[in-house]
């Protein structure tokens, strides 16, 4: 369970260190009023905050693959899932920090706070756990130089399909979820700086 945690956390202090927005000013309006909202898509709540709340229990309820189906449908920018993918590989299998991809535009997608935003960060996020924190990554290759983020969601879809026509769609869940969960927890944390 340390492995969780410290994924979890790791993901989480790679969001916040990385954020150039001040804290307190994400939910606000023009005027310096807050908004009286109280539903997270409205009030000012970071895209992946909502996204990493609303997954686990969606993938409870129809399967890790379906969940993720939808997520990359929702995606705004099939790039951004694709670099998300890149980005948060490379955070979790490096030891000396040093990042693949574009990194201020996957965190400055995950801190959107309009409505349709961080469907294409949290599934790149949900890949990368998957490559690198279960066996084989169940068949997701590492982020190979320029591949494109076509080549990389075929892939992907392609694995998501073979995992379920063999049965193993409930066994990549059961593994996943703790990841899923403990990330949750770590971005309510991340939500909570920027109301």
């Amino acid at each position: 369970m340390d492995d969780v945690v410290s994924t979890a956390l790791k993901i989480g202090e790679f969001i916040l260190s990385n954020s150039n927005v001040e804290i307190g000013e994400v939910g606000k309006e023009q005027g310096g009023k807050l908004k009286e909202e109280t539903e997270d898509k409205k009030s000012g709540v970071p895209a992946l905050v909502r996204r990493a709340k609303d997954f686990p229990m969606l993938a409870s309820e129809l399967g890790l693959s379906s969940a993720l189906i939808f997520y990359i449908s929702k995606a705004e920018n099939q790039d951004v899932l694709f670099n998300s993918y890149k980005v948060f590989y490379s955070l979790l299998i490096s030891k000396s920090g040093e990042l693949e991809g574009d990194v201020k535009g996957v965190i400055n997608s995950a801190l959107k706070t309009d409505e349709g935003a961080g469907y294409d960060v949290y599934a790149g996020l949900t890949f990368a756990l998957i490559g690198t924190k279960l066996d084989q990554g169940f068949g997701l290759k590492p982020p190979e130089k320029g591949s494109s983020s076509e080549a990389f969601l075929v892939e992907a879809l392609k694995i998501l399909k073979n995992t379920e026509e063999s049965g193993k769609g409930f066994e990549l869940q059961r593994r996943l979820m703790p990841y899923l969960i403990e990330i949750k927890r770590v971005m309510e944390v991340v939500g909570v700086a920027y109301k």
